[in-house]
C-alpha cells in the first residue's frame, strides 16, 4: 500500500511559526505552529473513532429514541446551531480521531490528535470501511493494523496551541491541521529552523552589545583630550568567623555584618590619539 501525503503542499512550512516539539511543549502563546515529529505508536486506550453527524462531522450521541443527536459546540459569532441538535437523524457516520504518540527530539514526547480528513487521505481507507471489514472478521473494537504503515515516519506537521488545553491545562496532546512525510519538506523545514536559530541568535548578541556600549557611553565622559570611564566594583562577602561575632558589641550582629562587602568607582583615564 503507497502512504500518501495529506493535501498540502509546501505552503505548510508558512503556516504557521516554526518551532521544534521542546519549544511548543513549552509555549505560552496560543496560536498555529509548524513542528516536525516522528510518529512512534498509536494510543490504544483512546477510540481510533467517534460517531459524527451527518450535517456538521460534530460528535454525535445515539438518544433513547433511538436517533443521533449532533453535540457540535460552535464559538464562531452568529453561528446558527446544527439542525440535528433539535431534529434526530437516523444515522451517523463513524470517522477517524486517531491519537497518536510522537517523538520530537531526544526525550521530547507529545501526543498528537489527527482527524478524517488527514487520516483517510494517508491510509486510502474510510473509517466505515473499515468498521465493515472488522465486523466481517470479528475484529470489532480492535485497533486497525492500517495504521501501522504511519508509523515511525517523520512529519512536518502543523497544529494548534489551545489557550484552554494546552497551556491552560497544561496539556501535551496537540490537534493536527496539516501533515505532511514528504522528505524534501521535512528537509526544508530544518534548513528553515537552522536559520531561523542563526538569526534569533545574531539578534541576542547584538542586544548585548549595544546593551554594553549603552552602559559604556554612560560612563564615559570626555575632557582634555582624555576619556574618563567610571567603574563601579563590588567586593567580595566580607567572612567572619563564628568568634568573630562573638565579640560584637553586645554579641548582636545583623544580617548587613553577615554579608558585608563594600562598593567603590574606579576612574580609569584614557588617551584619545
Amino acid at each position: 500500500m503507497v502512504v500518501q501525503t495529506s493535501s498540502a503542499t509546501k505552503d505548510i512550512l508558512a503556516s504557521g511559526t516554526l518551532k521544534s516539539l521542546y519549544e511548543i511543549k513549552n509555549c505560552d502563546k496560543p496560536g498555529f505552529y509548524v513542528t516536525i515529529a516522528t510518529l512512534i505508536d498509536v494510543e490504544s486506550k483512546h477510540s481510533w473513532y467517534y460517531d459524527s453527524c451527518k450535517l456538521c462531522r460534530s460528535k454525535a450521541i445515539l438518544a433513547e429514541d433511538g436517533l443521533w443527536y449532533c453535540k457540535s459546540r460552535s464559538t464562531r459569532p452568529n453561528a446558527k446551531p446544527c439542525i440535528a441538535k433539535e431534529k434526530g437523524q437516523k444515522e451517523s457516520i463513524p470517522r477517524f480521531q486517531v491519537k497518536f504518540f510522537v517523538q520530537g527530539g531526544i526525550d521530547v514526547f507529545a501526543e498528537f490528535m489527527i482527524f478524517d480528513s488527514i487520516i483517510e487521505k494517508m491510509i486510502n481507507k474510510s473509517a466505515t470501511e473499515i468498521i465493515s471489514k472488522q465486523k466481517q472478521n470479528g475484529e470489532e473494537g480492535d485497533m486497525p493494523s492500517e495504521f501501522a504503515i504511519l508509523l515511525d515516519h517523520e512529519y512536518v506537521a502543523k497544529l494548534k496551541v489551545s489557550d484552554e488545553y494546552n497551556i491552560e491545562k497544561n496539556s501535551m496532546c496537540y490537534t493536527i491541521y496539516d501533515l505532511n512525510k514528504d522528505s524534501n519538506i521535512c528537509t526544508s523545514w530544518k534548513e528553515k529552523y537552522a536559520v531561523l536559530q542563526g538569526k534569533n541568535k545574531v539578534e541576542n548578541t547584538s542586544n548585548i552589545e549595544n546593551s554594553l556600549s549603552a552602559s559604556f557611553n554612560q560612563n564615559c565622559t570626555s575632557e582634555n583630550n582624555e576619556l574618563t570611564l567610571s567603574i563601579s566594583t563590588k567586593n567580595t562577602p566580607t567572612k567572619r568567623t563564628w568568634s568573630e561575632l562573638s565579640d560584637s558589641q553586645d554579641g548582636v550582629t545583623s544580617i548587613a555584618d553577615l554579608t558585608s562587602s563594600s562598593r567603590s568607582t574606579v576612574k580609569v583615564k584614557i588617551e584619545k590619539n
